[in-house]
């Protein structure tokens, strides 16, 4: 339009652009704006040849008038769809260690798509009946993250071990809502394998290479694992049968080296998980067992320490003797 400094009008005919009735007045004509929208309510009747008039009022330039119309029909509105379809069928929740997944049945009838609605809570709104959502769009404390006509959905990539909440609802075309079906689950725990040392100590100290008179060894694994609450199951190998029955089932046993003959043993373990699936460590340990040192006697001729402290005290005796009676 073309600014005037006057009014817009519109009015309604039922037929044969006669009779016009006036639905709106004083419509404000703003300067500088060439397109301009107004809503009102048409009347509540049929017809086939009804017309829209549009009416440009200009007190500036004589109090002339701008004619527009438009014809149009008005029809009865179909009737309204108010029954929702069926609720989809058996809905299924698998986690994994970073994201949750869902499947299920659409039904067959009345059925244009389905919503899944993601939590950390219970639901606390439901949508309402005849109003269009968008995927990423919130209800109540959830967020829309499937909208469509699909059988599955995954997740995006979760970093907590929240309990996830997901309500799912299958919908019309005319933005009906099923009843809630819904699921909760939370992420897999990601199972961690133990790490396992080795130790040999003998009279408190950590060896490697022990005697066989030195008193007993006592073997430990030590099991370093991040999942706290995961319990082990020990398993002991030994490489020679000498060595002892490896039955043991604990973190710790002894070994009496007196027993075994003058070798390097090998000892290993492997330790089990609770996890799921099952984890394992293991270590080894490479023990060596010598005979004691023998006491060794000087040859003949030779002198010991203690006979070299006494040669040393005799001499210095006779030196001072031998001062004296020069004396």
């Amino acid at each position: 339009v073309i600014y005037h400094s006057g009014v817009f009008k519109i009015s309604f005919s039922a037929a044969n652009d006669e009779n016009f009735v006036p639905l709106a007045d004083n419509i404000k004509d703003f300067a500088n704006q060439r397109f301009q929208t107004y809503s009102l309510t048409l009347p509540n009747q049929t017809c086939d040849a009804c017309t829209l008039q549009l009416i440009q009022t200009m007190p500036d330039a004589g109090n002339s008038l701008y004619y527009s119309c438009a014809d149009i029909r008005l029809i009865k509105p179909a009737p309204s769809d108010t029954t929702p379809p069926a609720p989809v069928s058996n809905l299924r929740l698998q986690a994994d260690t970073q994201s949750i997944s869902l499947t299920w049945g659409n039904p067959t009838q009345d059925y244009s798509q389905t919503m899944v609605v993601q939590s950390t809570a219970p639901l606390s709104e439901y949508p309402q009946a005849g109003v269009e959502y968008r995927q990423g769009a919130n209800i109540g404390n959830g967020t829309i993250v499937l909208l469509g006509a699909k059988t599955e959905f995954t997740s995006a990539p979760l970093t907590d071990n929240k309990l996830y909440h997901f309500a799912v609802f299958s919908l019309d075309a005319s933005h009906n809502y099923s009843q809630l079906v819904e699921s909760s689950g939370q992420l897999s725990q990601l199972n961690h394998p133990p790490s396992v040392t080795l130790t040999a100590e003998q009279n408190g100290k950590i060896k490697q290479k022990v005697l066989t008179d030195g008193g007993k060894i006592s073997i430990q694994a030590r099991i370093t694992d991040l999942d706290s609450a995961d319990q082990h199951l020990i398993n002991w190998t030994g490489t020679d049968y000498q060595l002892l029955e490896l039955t043991t089932r604990d973190g710790a046993f002894s070994i009496d080296p007196s027993k075994l003959k003058p070798a390097t043993y090998t000892i290993a373990v492997r330790v089990t998980d609770s996890g799921s699936p099952n984890l394992s460590g293991q270590a080894e340990l490479k023990l060596q067992i010598d005979e004691p040192l023998a006491a060794s006697t000087p040859a003949a001729g030779a002198l010991g320490i203690p006979d070299m402290i006494w040669l040393w005290a005799a001499f210095a005796v006779w030196r001072r003797a031998g001062r004296a009676s020069l004396a």
